[in-house]
């Protein structure tokens, strides 16, 4: 009788984590749906194929984070474009997605390519600051291994994505201390030994997907264009050294908003790191003028 009341208790309680956890994963997929509805700017597709098109790609730096109204540097780049190129109409579509990381993006880019739409005459891509706490390595979506398949694979439940990121303390507490460290972290010889190994394993994963994000760019038939952060760390730095030796993709500098150090908080936003308004519009300026060095408009 107790044997049989223990295996009644054990399958009850493992009823109740099946239903805890199935209640916990579609929460979070609700969450996340409605999430993607907020953030996500339409249109997702272009509307004229005679039209200068334009495709940015990135995370909260491209969604505009840090600036009021349609003051993002995809907005800026819209009007900056529409009046060089006048009349020709002018398409800028921002796919900045608050968050995302590079092996989001890459899939992202797979997608649209797949899609059967408009493809774009550039896409501007400036991606890799999330990969550092949202860093499913799987990252390396390019030549990864059976381990990082499967992990792929996994993370498409939302519960195992959300225990992931909760538990590595690793890499978030390196990423704590790559984002503002302070005077505790700073005397901290583990947390240094992390941050090393951790930047070393992210920047070699970051450059592997910006190499594959401009290689399906291309194959597209669309112009890849790498925006680089105006303070996006040494880490990103790296990445984006490699890929453009590896693939000779053009570049577009923004370092510290072309200011002394000093001077670049006038440029950053309340948060201290997302550009403001100034900020954006300089990032656009340099977009722009690369841009129009590639296509200039009929009246240069």
């Amino acid at each position: 009788m107790k044997r049989k009341r223990l295996i009644f208790v054990l399958l009850a309680l493992a009823l109740g984590a099946v239903i805890a956890l199935a209640g916990f994963e579609a929460f979070l997929r609700l969450g996340a749906r409605g999430y993607m509805r907020l953030v996500r700017t339409p249109p997702l597709t272009f509307q004229d194929a005679k039209a200068l098109k334009v495709l940015c790609v990135g995370d909260s730096f491209t969604f505009g984070i840090g600036a009021d109204g349609p003051e993002s540097y995809p907005d800026r780049v819209q009007v900056k474009l529409a009046r060089a190129h006048a009349p020709r109409s002018v398409e800028v579509i921002n796919w900045g997605l608050p968050a995302q990381n590079s092996s989001e993006a890459l899939l992202a880019l797979r997608s649209f390519s797949q899609s059967g739409n408009i493809l774009p005459d550039f896409v501007l891509v400036a991606i890799g600051v999330n990969d550092y706490w949202n860093h499913h390595l799987a990252a390396a979506l390019a030549g990864e291994n059976d381990a990082a398949a499967l992990d792929r694979a996994l993370f498409g439940i939302r519960s195992y994505r959300f225990l992931k990121i909760a538990l590595a303390r690793g890499p978030v507490r390196a990423g704590k201390f790559y984002a503002q460290p302070d005077a505790a972290d700073a005397d901290d010889k583990r947390l240094l030994a992390a941050n090393e190994r951790w930047s070393a394993a992210i920047s070699k994963a970051l450059a592997v997907n910006l190499s594959a994000i401009i290689k399906t760019i291309r194959e597209g038939g669309s112009t890849p264009l790498l925006i680089e952060y105006p303070e996006g760390g040494a880490t990103v730095s790296a990445a984006y050294e490699k890929a453009i030796r590896e693939t000779g993709v053009s570049f577009i500098s923004t370092a510290g908003y072309g200011v002394a150090a000093q001077k670049r908080v006038a440029y950053r936003s309340e948060d201290g790191w997302h550009p403001n308004a100034l900020g954006y519009d300089f990032v656009a300026t340099r977009v722009f003028k690369k841009l129009i060095s590639f296509q200039p408009p009929d009246n240069q």
